[in-house]
């Protein structure tokens, strides 16, 4: 089964209860939300999956942690019983709000990987225009190469073209669909321009090619920009991930031979594992997981 399967599954759980959550706007939204992110369920299947992994951690936390505060207590008292039911809650938020803000995270990625691919894409679109072809076989075009992973528009082009052929939606209506899910200001620009060329009769090929020359220059610069803030922050890792952290190591080190005392009541020997096998790799994951999300792709 795939995630989908599992929140359409426990959309017949929790379906009754989730039915009422979420008011029409908010629940609009929200289904723009799971689109962006390419999760295909009704929202009433993403909240359903939200309440059953809430649930499943909270009653995991609370017998593990009832039986470890048990066995550390040497007995089953009231209190335990209170301690593991907030430990519970506590999971039950945390691991609700994660599944909550998974689309957002997912959206972000969907944006990147439209504005990644749109100067090209775009100038492919001009080729085909200037060939003849007329803009439905042109999005075609597209949506095979996106599902071939040759061409990249996040998969704009394929819902566009799913739109086209299967919910049978003429072109003009397919791109203001595309222009008001909003999955990138840029690409949500490009669309509106499109509607009106096509609206006005103008040169499709020309526009193609105007806005495929604007978002090279464009993506140009970002990646000029990328790279001197690389250049900065390589300088700040080497100095505080690398070059500082051997020096606190050689210190602790030779305070450790010679006897020295405690740093803030904890041993010098006590201090150099926590400082080599988790401070240093968190932070270095850490600076990893920022450049990763900062990449202009």
């Amino acid at each position: 089964m795939t995630l989908y399967d599992y929140m359409i599954f426990t959309q017949s759980i929790f379906g009754r209860i989730t039915s009422g959550m979420v008011k029409d706007r908010a629940k609009s939204e929200l289904q723009n939300k799971l689109l962006k992110a390419r999760i295909f369920v009704p929202v009433e299947a993403f909240f359903s999956f939200i309440l059953f992994v809430a649930t499943a951690v909270f009653s995991i936390i609370t017998i593990m942690g009832f039986a470890f505060i048990s066995v550390l207590a040497g007995g089953i008292y009231a209190t335990s019983i209170g301690i593991a039911l907030g430990m519970g809650f506590v999971a039950a938020l945390i691991g609700g709000s994660i599944v909550y803000i998974f689309p957002t995270f997912m959206g972000m990625k969907t944006k990147t990987g439209v504005e990644t691919g749109l100067p090209f894409a775009l100038s492919f679109m001009a080729i085909m225009a200037s060939s003849g072809l007329p803009p439905r076989k042109i999005f075609e075009a597209v949506a095979r190469l996106e599902t071939a992973s040759k061409l990249g528009l996040g998969g704009e082009g394929t819902l566009i073209y799913r739109d086209l052929e299967i919910l049978g939606s003429d072109l003009v209506t397919a791109l203001k669909d595309a222009s008001k899910r909003k999955v990138s200001p840029l690409f949500s620009g490009v669309l509106e321009g499109l509607v009106t060329t096509i609206h006005s009769g103008a040169n499709l090929s020309s526009y193609l090619e105007a806005e495929s020359k604007s978002f090279m220059t464009l993506r140009s610069g970002t990646i000029k920009s990328y790279i001197n803030a690389l250049v900065m922050i390589s300088e700040v890792y080497l100095s505080t991930l690398v070059v500082f952290p051997l020096i606190l190591i050689v210190m602790l080190v030779v305070m450790t031979s010679i006897g020295g005392g405690d740093i803030g009541g904890t041993n010098p020997e006590t201090i150099i594992p926590v400082l080599v096998y988790l401070m240093i790799p968190a932070a270095g994951a850490m600076v990893m997981f920022w450049l990763d999300s900062v990449s202009p792709g």
